[in-house]
């Protein structure tokens, strides 16, 4: 497992402002799943959501978004990546660039960004919860590959407060408004570290 630092855009909206925009470095970053069932805690969902995770699910969350949206646990986030190009040799899709086009709905809205980390798996993972799934990786999610170029890393049902570092507000043209918030709750992953085995004697 690896940890990877993460971008998620998230669109300015009526029912999404300034406030509501800071108020997830306390809450932390819902799935929306947990959005379309406001009165269930994260502990009282986690039963219910661990039988919805699966591969096919987790593939549709990529591949057909729109008709999983209201369902699903998962959680588009970007890490950027490097695609093979015929001329350049290689070619660099940044995390940044993703995370604007779905901040500002590509161009129609203000939006903001959050900057955070989380902890991936090394093979495919759908149903473990607290693992992230690599979707950019083709070795791992080759169904998925029309859209690599967003370098998508998926967590599931919610991004805990200590892991996000920070929002930052943009404008639809991708500028920075310089209205940013620090979340004094974070916590660096310098203590996450590989699987140690439990004692037993």
């Amino acid at each position: 497992m690896h940890i990877q630092w993460c971008l998620k855009g998230i669109r300015s909206r009526t029912t999404f402002t300034d406030a509501d925009a800071f108020a997830l470095l306390d809450n932390g970053i819902p799935s929306n799943w947990l959005l379309a069932n406001p009165a269930v805690s994260c502990a009282a969902a986690i039963s219910t959501v661990q039988s919805l995770l699966s591969e096919s699910l987790l593939v549709s969350h990529v591949n057909q978004y729109a008709t999983v949206a209201n369902i699903t646990p998962y959680i588009s986030l970007s890490a950027g990546v490097v695609l093979p190009d015929t001329r350049l040799g290689t070619r660099v899709m940044p995390a940044w660039e993703s995370a604007v086009g779905f901040a500002t709905d590509f161009g129609k809205s203000d939006g903001y960004i959050y900057r955070l980390w989380t902890v991936v798996a090394p093979q495919p993972a759908p149903e473990l919860l607290h693992l992230s799934d690599e979707i950019r990786n083709l070795n791992l999610f080759r169904q998925t590959y029309k859209y690599q170029k967003q370098g998508e890393i998926t967590a599931k049902l919610v991004i805990p407060p200590v892991q996000i570092e920070y929002v930052t507000k943009i404008g639809k043209d991708g500028t920075v408004l310089g209205i940013r918030r620090d979340n004094l709750r974070f916590v660096e992953p310098k203590s996450v570290s590989n699987l140690l085995e439990e004692i037993n004697a």
